[in-house]
């Protein structure tokens, strides 16, 4: 539960490592970004916030395979296998949010290590009434006799008792016990883990302090971090003795292997999570977009008849593997928005325009506004409308996009409006379609403001799950939901059409 929980807020991405100056594959990258969206409330403030978690693998092979068992002839060289590992993270982000990077994994390890992130929740209502009621009665009878003999120096003695009772008990009784209970909650885990034997690695924070990048070496049986100066022939590493005695056994005449890391391939995790803060107006919609820029090097050593026995050669920065991938500009708050919940859908998707607090205000009709109800599960994106969310229709377009998650199958949710045309006017024609088509239909505005509730609101059924009704449909999908609204005046006067309101709602 906790995964598909997780992955109403994950972006994921695969891409293979090309060498762009052959075009060459020569690993393969996994990345997934998490989005939370919440308002920051530090320094007794009320800020828009979004924290952002990234998780990338890399799994790069040695590009000689390892084969276990004999081989067929001894080896006296190990060529191109992995050495140092680079990765770079860099974000751009729009709106000039203040950015802090929380953390990084790892930071400087050598050991196995692991990472997890989770938050777990239940969701249930219970309600019970019990009634007791009755009447009792009993008689009880009761009766004894008691003989005892004895001698008073020749004269016998006799005594004997007898007992009598009889009791009687009635009563009533009659209780009323009820109680409702409910909760609600939400759930969502990651966990990445990584294993290092016989390499190091070090993460790294550029100037800005936002931008993080990570190093990966060989450090048995040779620290290729440490140890890559160039001796005397311009092209071999000059090692010290004690490295080469690593790598070689002159007794045997045996050129020994490179770390098993470096035998069989490399696999390693990289996570970080930034905090975006917006104190400025936002302007266009929160994107954030991530290159990844990874540089591979190789190394390889073999027997040498001269001195010292064993020739290591490590590639140059010229030389190395480079590969780069931008991942898409990913909405945040799309990828923040919450999925509904049954026992609070009413209440956190429920946006007032009037008493709003705007994410991009509508300060003209031919701007696109945007808000997120209090509850982040639901978001409402507009055009031609003013700040009032009234539209005369000189505008293009006068339409509505709502975007929202579903994590089930069987709630009956509904789309509510509260809307009324202006004084004077025509009536208005409102075309709503689920899902591009999945279900769509009109609804006729022809009410002034305070009509009631039957003139004003309009509710729309987006899922009926009774197989016995005529109207059983269901125009949802697990997952992300839209549905757009456009309105158009239905007549040739002049036409105003007001949005008050609108919620999720759920029916019954």
């Amino acid at each position: 539960m906790s995964d598909f929980s997780s992955n109403f807020f994950t972006a994921r991405q695969n891409f293979t490592l090309k060498n762009p100056s052959n075009n060459a594959p020569f690993g393969t990258g996994l990345v997934t970004y998490q989005v939370q969206r919440f308002w920051d409330v530090a320094n007794l403030g009320g800020e828009l916030a979004y924290l952002v978690t990234m998780m990338q693998r890399l799994i790069i092979p040695n590009q000689t395979a390892y084969q276990p068992g004999q081989p067929s002839t001894s080896s006296n060289a190990y060529n191109n296998y992995p050495a140092i590992l680079q990765n770079a993270v860099t974000l751009t982000v729009n709106n000039n949010p203040d950015i802090i990077l929380r953390n990084i994994f790892p930071r400087t390890l050598n050991a196995q290590v692991s990472t997890s992130q989770s938050q777990s929740g239940q969701d249930g209502t219970s309600s019970s009434v019990q009634n007791t009621s009755g009447s009792n009665q009993s008689t009880v009878n009761s009766y004894g006799v008691s003989l005892s003999a004895g001698l008073s120096g020749t004269t016998p003695l006799f005594s004997r008792t007898s007992q009598h009772g009889q009791s009687f008990t009635n009563g009533t009784m009659q209780s009323q016990t009820s109680g409702n209970s409910s909760s609600s909650s939400q759930n969502l885990g990651a966990s990445q883990s990584m294993s290092i034997k016989d390499w190091s690695s070090f993460g790294l924070i550029d100037s800005t302090g936002v931008n993080p990048s990570w190093l990966f070496g060989q450090t048995y049986p040779w620290d290729v971090l440490q140890y890559n100066q160039l001796g005397s022939s311009g092209t071999a590493i000059n090692l010290p003795n004690f490295v080469v005695a690593q790598m070689y056994d002159s007794g045997a005449n045996l050129v020994l292997p490179p770390s098993q890391l470096s035998q069989f391939g490399l696999d390693f995790t990289m996570t970080a999570n930034w905090l975006l803060v917006y104190p400025g107006p936002i302007t266009a919609e929160e994107t954030i977009q991530f290159t990844h820029a990874t540089t591979f090097y190789t190394a390889s050593h073999s027997a040498s008849s001269g001195t010292p026995p064993i020739t290591a050669t490590l590639q140059a920065a010229s030389n190395a593997y480079t590969s780069s991938y931008t991942s898409p500009s990913l909405s945040l708050s799309l990828y923040g928005l919450s999925p509904l919940t049954a026992p609070t859908v009413a209440q956190s998707t429920a946006i007032g325009f009037s008493a709003a607090n705007w994410t991009i205000p509508p300060t003209s009709a031919l701007g696109t506004c945007k808000i997120v109800s209090p509850g982040d599960t639901l978001q409402v994106e507009a055009t031609g409308f003013d700040a009032g969310m009234t539209s005369d229709f000189s505008a293009a377009t006068t339409s509505v996009t709502l975007t929202f998650k579903v994590p089930d199958h069987n709630v009956p949710y509904t789309l509510a409006l509260m809307h009324w045309i202006g004084a004077g006017s025509d009536p208005v024609e409102v075309a709503w379609s689920v899902n591009n088509g999945a279900g769509s239909g009109t609804i006729y505005v022809d009410s002034q403001e305070g009509a009631g509730a039957q003139g004003n609101a309009s509710v729309v059924a987006l899922r009926n799950t009774d197989f016995s009704s005529m109207s059983f449909h269901d125009y949802l999908i697990i997952g992300t939901n839209t549905i757009t609204l456009t309105m158009t005046a239905d007549g040739s006067n002049g036409a105003s059409y007001s949005l008050n309101a609108i919620a999720i709602g759920v029916d019954g």
